[in-house]
C-alpha cells in the first residue's frame, strides 16, 4: 500500500541522510555491506538453492567478494575493471529484456545461469556505491545524486504510468510498467540532472552535455534493474524478495533499480572525469 510506503520512506530517509553525511568512508562500506548482504541473502531464495547450507555459502561467497573490493578500493586500488564488468552485464540484460518472451531463459534459464547473474549484480553493485563516496571530493554529494536520480526516475514513472500509461513496457515481465511511465520517469531524470549538473557543480556546454547523457542513460538502466529483479521474482513464483520493509518488500525489492544504476553511473562518472582531462 501506499501508505506503507511512504511511512517507510519517511523513517528511512533521515536515518540515511545521517550516514551519509556523518559516517567515515569506512562506516560507509559497512552500512553498503549490510545493504548488499541482505539484498543478496534474498535473492539466494529466487535463484532456487534448495537448502540453506548452499544459500549461506553462496552469501558468504559474495560477502568475501565484496569485502576484499572494499579494502582493495579504500585502501587507492582500482576498481574499474570491476565497473566495465557490470556495464558489459547491464547491456546483456536490456538485450535480455527486449527479447523476453515469458519463457525466462538466457542466463536466467539454470540456476548456475542465475548464479552467476547474482554476482554480476550484487559485487559490482556494491564496489559502485563505495567507489562513488571515496572518488568524491565533496562526498556524499555524487552518490545522493545518485540515489535521488533514481528516486526521481521511479516516481515519475509510477504517477505518468498511473495517470497515462497505455502501451506496455515488459508485458512478459512486469506487466505493471509503462511506455509513457518510463517517458515520464526520463523526463523527471532530465530535470534533476539540468540543476544538478548547473547549479550544483557547475557544469556547462559539452561537459553539461556529458553529465546529461549519463544520467539518461543512468535513468533508463534503473528501469532494467527493477525489470531484473522481476525476472528472479517470476521464476521464483513471488511478489517480493522478502518482508523486511513494510510497503516496499525486501532489500533486493529496494535496491533493485540500484543495483543498475549505481555502476552504470560509476562508469559514467569515470568517462566524466576522461573527458575533463
Amino acid at each position: 500500500m501506499l501508505w506503507k510506503r511512504v511511512a517507510t520512506a519517511v523513517v528511512l530517509l533521515p536515518l540515511l541522510l545521517l550516514a551519509l553525511f556523518k559516517l567515515p568512508a569506512t562506516g560507509i562500506a559497512v552500512l553498503i555491506a549490510l545493504a548488499i548482504m541482505l539484498a543478496t541473502w534474498e535473492m539466494t531464495a529466487l535463484i532456487g538453492f534448495p537448502n540453506i547450507g548452499q544459500r549461506v555459502f553462496y552469501s558468504s561467497a559474495l560477502g568475501i567478494a565484496g569485502i576484499a573490493g572494499s579494502i582493495w578500493l579504500l585502501d587507492g586500488g582500482e576498481i574499474t575493471v570491476f565497473l566495465y564488468s557490470a556495464l558489459v552485464w547491464w547491456i546483456y540484460a536490456t538485450i535480455h529484456i527486449v527479447r523476453e518472451d515469458g519463457s525466462f531463459g538466457g542466463v536466467f534459464g539454470s540456476k548456475t545461469g542465475r548464479m552467476l547473474a547474482g554476482a554480476l549484480i550484487m559485487v559490482p553493485t556494491w564496489l559502485a556505491f563505495i567507489f562513488l563516496f571515496v572518488v568524491d571530493n565533496s562526498a556524499p554529494a555524487l552518490l545522493l545524486y545518485v540515489l535521488v536520480l533514481v528516486w526521481v526516475a521511479d516516481s515519475f514513472a509510477y504517477f505518468t504510468g498511473r495517470a497515462l500509461g497505455k502501451h506496455k513496457l515488459a508485458p512478459a515481465v512486469s506487466p505493471g510498467k509503462s511506455v509513457e511511465g518510463v517517458i515520464g520517469g526520463l523526463s523527471g531524470v532530465v530535470l534533476t540532472a539540468l540543476i544538478g549538473g548547473y547549479y550544483i557543480w557547475d557544469l556547462t556546454g559539452q561537459a553539461l552535455a556529458l553529465w546529461l547523457a549519463v544520467s539518461v542513460v543512468t535513468g533508463a538502466v534503473s528501469v532494467v534493474g527493477d525489470l531484473i529483479e522481476s525476472i528472479f521474482k517470476r521464476r521464483a513464483g513471488v511478489k517480493d524478495s522478502g518482508h523486511l520493509l513494510p510497503g516496499h518488500g525486501g532489500m533486493f525489492d529496494r535496491i533493485d533499480a540500484l543495483t543498475a544504476a549505481i555502476p552504470v553511473f560509476a562508469v559514467g562518472w569515470v568517462t566524466l572525469l576522461k573527458a575533463g582531462g
